[in-house]
């Protein structure tokens, strides 16, 4: 069932979880999408029109860490429950040109402390928590998602 009828592209993703000894519940996922994956002219110009929904119907929040149009992109997707199979699977929407930005990026992160992803490129790194305790640092050595740092908690 297509459950955007306005989007104009649907992808599935399969979430393989046979290997953790037990089913997920409230689950953070990382979804990577790159230029080989996907065509990122299908997309509004942020990302703003991505929807993820359950296989059964029910759309999932999600955050856009990293939007990156000629490398790979980072979104944070919360899924509710991830059985202990590699069956699992949820479907990404995209293609909707006059969507609102669909992130609802403290329902991804409720329930933490503080979420700190380092990826930004500024001095401040902001906290996606409830709690918005943003910290300062120095930049170090890029890595995978983000920038090794050291931080300095401010009082």
């Amino acid at each position: 069932m297509w459950h955007f009828t306005q989007w104009k592209h649907r992808v599935k993703l399969t979430l393989n979880n046979a290997d953790t000894g037990g089913a997920l519940t409230g689950h953070r996922t990382l979804v990577r999408l790159t230029v080989a994956r996907v065509t990122y002219s299908d997309f509004q110009s942020e990302g703003e029109d991505i929807r993820f929904v359950s296989s059964g119907g029910v759309a999932l929040p999600h955050h856009i860490a990293v939007w990156n149009t000629s490398g790979t992109s980072f979104i944070w997707v919360r899924i509710s429950a991830i059985a202990n199979d590699n069956n699992t699977y949820i479907y990404m929407y995209y293609g909707c040109a006059n969507a609102p930005d669909g992130q609802d990026i403290g329902a991804v992160w409720s329930g933490y402390i503080g979420v700190w992803l380092f990826n930004e490129e500024r001095y401040v790194f902001r906290d996606y928590s409830h709690y918005a305790s943003d910290q300062w640092g120095d930049f170090g050595s890029p890595v995978q998602l983000g920038y090794q740092v050291s931080v300095e908690v401010m009082g």
